[in-house]
């Protein structure tokens, strides 16, 4: 596995950070701005910074779905990148089970 997707985003902290992935986030599902449609099912590695350029979230994941998001878009966020099967780095297991368990009750 070589692909890393990296997410800069402009949250100052984690709790920013949870704040503004509200509505990315559902169940074991994490929605990611990328600048490529990877390949469904491919397996890549990921990483969401803070505003300052430090890593808030690390982990892998299997992409479900890359929806492109139009040409208004500047290119690093073109994409929304659906991954799913999330495994984050041992030290972010905290940060991502704060966002599934924050993330509002998927609807029927």
């Amino acid at each position: 596995m070589s692909q890393v997707l990296t997410v800069p985003t402009h949250f100052n902290d984690l709790g920013e950070l949870s704040e503004g992935f509200l509505d990315r986030v559902e169940q074991d599902t994490l929605i990611l701005y990328g600048p490529v449609a990877y390949e469904d099912g491919s397996e890549i590695e990921f990483v969401v910074l803070l505003a300052d350029g430090s890593p808030a979230l690390e982990g892998v994941g299997r992409v479900h779905a890359a929806v492109d998001g139009g040409a208004d878009r500047v290119p690093e966020t073109r994409y929304d990148v659906v991954v799913e099967a999330l495994e984050p780095v041992d030290a972010d297991a905290h940060v991502l089970a704060c966002l599934l368990y924050t993330s509002p009750s998927p609807r029927d």
